[in-house]
């Protein structure tokens, strides 16, 4: 039995999806029109730069490989890896760290057929001891990635680290 909803803007006694679903068209020829594109790519990318967030966190080298393309870039601050292989053995360099925490804030996309540029903009917090003082560094960030589609998924095939500001201080608690 299908759902029936009645407000203000859809038709009384309608199955729901029929009425939201011509919305849905009307979405997409205007997102066109202006340059801008359906949503399910723009989800998958933030996802993706989501699960970096996540395999960083749990060190999960494993997972972390599969997020890019076999001759992938990673580049920031004083580094530089040129294929997958040495950036999953550079992320060795955040062993340093008792935690880290990624948080994974807005996104801007700009899609051209399978390939994407993205820049995510976040905050990484890092927490280390420091003369018998457990302390916590904070990154304001931003990713400038170039994404690949590749093997029905989304991939890095660049990503270069720019932070914009850094704060360290005492860990209470």
């Amino acid at each position: 039995m299908s759902r029936v909803r009645a407000d203000a803007n859809l038709r009384v006694g309608v199955p729901h999806s029929r009425c939201i679903r011509p919305i849905f068209s009307v979405f997409s020829v205007l997102s066109r029109e202006y340059g801008m594109t359906d949503s399910p790519p723009r989800d998958a990318l933030y996802e993706l730069a989501c699960r970096y967030a996540q395999a960083v966190d749990r060190r999960d080298w494993p997972r972390l490989a599969t997020l890019f393309t076999p001759d992938a870039q990673l580049a920031g601050p004083g580094f530089r890896f040129d294929d997958r292989d040495a950036i999953v053995a550079g992320m060795n360099a955040i062993a340093r760290y008792e935690t880290t925490q990624h948080h994974v804030h807005n996104q801007l996309v700009t899609l051209d057929g399978g390939a994407a540029e993205v820049e995510t903009y976040g905050v990484a917090c890092h927490v280390y001891v420091r003369d018998g003082v457990r302390r916590k560094l904070d990154w304001g960030l931003r990713y400038r990635d170039r994404c690949v589609f590749d093997g029905g998924t989304w991939r890095f095939a660049a990503r270069t680290l720019h932070v914009d500001w850094s704060q360290a201080l005492p860990l209470e608690g």
